[in-house]
């Protein structure tokens, strides 16, 4: 975790994502060791990548699912693209349905209320 306080939230904000994308760049697909690489952007009390990696994940989605284009359907939606995952247990499960709707959302124009749904992950 940054230690200063005094870096602008939006500098962190971009550089947060360009880890982000770096890593997904350089072929780095395991999600731990990415959420690990935007860990320093991550200064408590002011500023955290959340946002910045669910802007990331809504920008995908209106890649992977375009305007006009067939719907993505949520059932299974984790069994495909994250299958690799062990996702076990009801909390993890719960958080990685969370993300994936607050993408959603984010995609469709709807900022999701972070602190009060995810806050005290």
């Amino acid at each position: 975790m940054a230690k200063r306080g005094g870096e602008d939230p939006e500098v962190l904000h971009r550089r947060a994502q360009t880890v982000l994308l770096a890593g997904l760049a350089a072929g780095n697909d395991d999600v731990f060791e990415l959420m690990l690489s935007v860990r320093p952007c991550d200064v408590r009390g002011h500023f955290t990548p959340d946002v910045a990696l669910l802007e990331v994940s809504a920008t995908a989605l209106g890649l992977a699912c375009p305007p006009g284009s067939e719907r993505l359907e949520y059932e299974g939606l984790t069994d495909r693209y994250l299958a690799d995952l062990m996702l076990d247990g009801r909390t993890v499960r719960r958080r990685t349905q969370y993300a994936i709707y607050a993408a959603a959302c984010m995609r469709g124009g709807l900022h999701p209320d972070l602190l009060m749904e995810a806050g005290d992950w």
